[in-house]
């Protein structure tokens, strides 16, 4: 039998806010700095940010949901799709 494993795909995008601060652990494009940042959202609830600057991207981690059941329902349902 084949153990699957799930792999963290973005599904759903977060609204744009100005750059704030480095989303990836060290190991990012410093050129991204200084554009939008946005959250993508997986169909298991998992959400990162990323950075985006012209055609430079940083991508954060994937951070599992902290919250379960309706909540996270109703905060998925709030993301727009685009």
């Amino acid at each position: 039998m084949m153990d699957r494993r799930h792999r963290h795909r973005a599904v759903r995008r977060g609204d744009d806010w100005g750059w704030v601060a480095c989303v990836a652990d060290g190991t990012s494009c410093h050129a991204a700095h200084g554009g939008i940042t946005y959250t993508e959202y997986c169909s298991c609830g998992a959400a990162r940010r990323v950075e985006v600057n012209g055609a430079h991207r940083a991508k954060g981690p994937w951070k599992e949901a902290a919250c379960s059941g309706e909540a996270a329902r109703a905060k998925r349902s709030d993301v727009k799709r685009r």
